[in-house]
């Protein structure tokens, strides 16, 4: 598993997990390719990464949609996701567990230099880390956000938000 927060980097969890695909399938040719699926995956963070105690997370995009557009010219690869997305997030010390999510828009564009803007509208479930432009913490975010990724992937070099916002790591707390 890629190492994530816990080097001293965060973002969306969600948002590094699609920079590799994105990289590795190259340069498109022709009209935009619609494919079924998001973001989805299972990790695990230490305590401190996100909240003060470990955290077990799975997130399910399975029935999102994707439509990826050829390369432009100079460089910059853009992806638009949409549907529902729903986390399953854990306190791993208690077993403790909420299920969040809902129904989003992700437009991710990767430029040539290695970062990405990403812009998601809706809701969506948000992990950052202490080196992040962004509050640390696990959030559930409903309304506009606008993350900059660094070269790295995953760290966030510029965020803002605005909308509402539920502090997940407070919820795990029973």
């Amino acid at each position: 598993m890629r190492r994530f927060i816990g080097v001293g980097a965060g973002i969306l969890l969600l948002l590094a997990t699609l920079a590799a695909p994105a990289a590795a399938a190259g340069p498109l040719h022709g009209g935009p390719i619609l494919g079924r699926g998001g973001i989805s995956f299972e990790a695990d963070f230490k305590a401190g990464q996100l909240c003060s105690f470990p955290v077990h997370w799975v997130e399910d995009g399975s029935r999102m949609y994707t439509l990826t557009f050829p390369v432009q010219r100079n460089g910059d690869q853009h992806e638009l996701m949409a549907g529902p997305q729903w986390s399953t997030v854990t306190n791993a010390d208690t077993g403790f567990s909420k299920v969040a999510g809902g129904s989003l828009v992700m437009d991710w564009i990767s430029h040539k230099d290695g970062t990405a803007d990403v812009w998601v509208a809706g809701t969506v479930v948000a992990g950052y880390g202490p080196l992040d432009k962004a509050p640390m913490g696990l959030w559930v975010l409903n309304g506009r956000v606008h993350d900059t990724v660094g070269t790295d992937g995953w760290t966030t070099t510029a965020h803002s938000f605005t909308g509402t916002k539920v502090d997940l790591c407070k919820a795990l707390v029973p």
